[in-house]
């Protein structure tokens, strides 16, 4: 379990010289890759983990115990959130005022199906120890690994899909170094009032996307978004065809994963090193 990762980390907090990293989740669902997800923060450094669950369900709490008998250097802080009708930058905003009321600076967000990829550097704190110390919005290109067909069950879907699609989606995800007029947006897009943004060239770091990975969860997450969209902004751009049909999620699955496979797909798999025990 020591690994030279690890003992980097620990080093890092010794000296006194940097910043602690926290990391804010907000979950719901996911419990395909959250267990996978979580050991990869923690072999790129994070040890403070503030997640909230959203209507959690038995095995949310079971995977949270089963990290904690992994990893004996991690604080985990879990919340939880019962209502079905969620506004995502406001849990996001009490995770980050929880971990700035605990001592943090830097904060990482990151849904369950995102990983921050560092291309150049082996840790979270290799990557931030050159930044000054201000009060910053770090922007990070996002990419999408879309699926082929479903991930096998209890697969890493995070090393299972390989290819990510070759353009950039429009939209970014940031980290920042907090103070405490900022906030995130709803999506972890960037940091509201920060005093600038810096943009990361990709080939240094980058946002991985994977979205979805089976017929049942695809299905599911949209079933959820239509409800939600409906219910806030009075439309979602597929709910006429979901009240229609009721296999058009179904057929919506196959035609996205057989367009996928006309896509020419750049080969960028994720360091499988990253999710070991």
């Amino acid at each position: 379990m020591q690994s030279s990762i690890r003992l980097k980390v620990g080093k890092w907090f010794t000296e006194g010289g940097m910043d602690k990293i926290a990391l804010i989740q907000v979950v719901r669902d996911d419990t395909d890759i959250l267990f996978n997800n979580w050991v990869y923060y923690y072999n790129i450094g994070v040890r403070d983990y503030y997640i909230m669950l959203h209507m959690p369900e038995p095995e949310h709490f079971n995977i949270v115990e089963e990290f904690k008998d992994w990893f004996n250097d991690i604080t985990i802080k879990v919340f939880v959130n019962t209502i079905d009708l969620h506004y995502h930058d406001k849990d996001c905003k009490v995770l980050t005022d929880a971990a700035r009321a605990d001592g943090f600076t830097w904060i990482l967000g990151s849904d369950a199906d995102e990983l921050l990829v560092l291309r150049k550097h082996e840790t979270i704190y290799d990557f931030i120890k050159d930044y000054p110390s201000d009060y910053y919005s770090i922007q990070f290109k996002f990419g999408t690994y879309p699926p082929l067909g479903n991930v096998p069950e209890h697969v890493n879907a995070f090393t299972h899909l390989t290819g990510r699609d070759p353009e950039w989606r429009k939209e970014e995800k940031s980290i920042g170094r907090f103070n405490d007029v900022m906030f995130y947006v709803p999506g972890l897009h960037f940091i509201m009032n920060a005093r600038r943004q810096i943009h990361v060239d990709p080939d240094t770091a980058f946002y991985a996307h994977f979205r979805d990975r089976t017929e049942a969860q695809f299905e599911k997450k949209y079933l959820i978004q239509n409800k939600n969209w409906l219910e806030r902004y009075g439309q979602f751009p597929l709910s006429d065809q979901i009240a229609k049909d009721p296999d058009f999620l179904k057929k919506h699955w196959a035609d996205t994963c057989n367009f996928n496979l006309t896509k020419t797909l750049v080969n960028d798999p994720i360091n499988q090193r990253l999710f070991q025990l």
